[in-house]
C-alpha cells in the first residue's frame, strides 16, 4: 500500500520541513516516488508504490491541468479502463494510462457522483478548490 498523508488547518502554511519528514516517515510504504503540494490551509503528502502506470506522469500528488484539483489516491479502481473510456467520450483527454487520473477526471465530470460509479478497494482525499471542498 502506498502511503498518504492529508493535513488541514484553516489559515496555516504547512513548511517545506514538516512535509518532508512526514514524507520520510512515509518511505517504506512507496519507495518508487513521492512528493507533497501545499497551498494556504491544506497540504497532500503521498509515498507511491507504482503498480498500475508506473511512469512518471502518474506520480502524486496529482493536480488536475487548470489546477483546481488535487488527489492523493490508493488502491486499485477494478472498472477504471471502462470508466476512462466513457470520459474518453465525453471528450476528455488523459496524460497518463492509470486509475488516479481517471479519479480526477471522473470527479471534474460527473462531480460526487463519480463514487457510486467506482469498483474497487481505494483510499483517496480530493481537493476541490474551486468548491472549496474536500472528498
Amino acid at each position: 500500500m502506498c502511503g498518504l498523508a492529508a493535513l488541514f488547518e484553516v489559515g496555516r502554511r504547512f513548511d517545506r520541513e514538516l512535509l518532508s519528514a512526514i514524507d520520510a516517515d512515509l518511505f517504506h510504504r512507496g519507495p518508487d516516488s513521492g512528493g507533497h503540494l501545499s497551498e494556504e490551509g491544506w497540504a497532500l503528502v503521498f509515498r507511491r508504490l507504482a503498480i498500475i502506470d508506473p511512469k512518471s506522469q502518474s506520480d502524486q500528488p496529482m493536480r488536475s491541468a487548470d489546477g483546481r484539483q488535487a488527489l492523493i489516491f490508493n488502491g486499485e479502481i477494478y472498472n477504471y479502463r471502462a470508466l476512462r473510456a466513457e470520459l474518453e467520450q465525453h471528450g476528455v483527454s488523459f496524460r497518463t494510462e492509470g486509475d488516479t487520473e481517471t479519479l480526477l477526471q471522473g470527479y471534474r465530470t460527473w462531480g460526487e457522483g463519480v463514487l457510486d460509479r467506482l469498483e474497487g478497494m481505494y483510499a483517496f482525499c480530493l481537493v476541490d478548490l474551486a468548491r472549496n471542498a474536500v472528498i
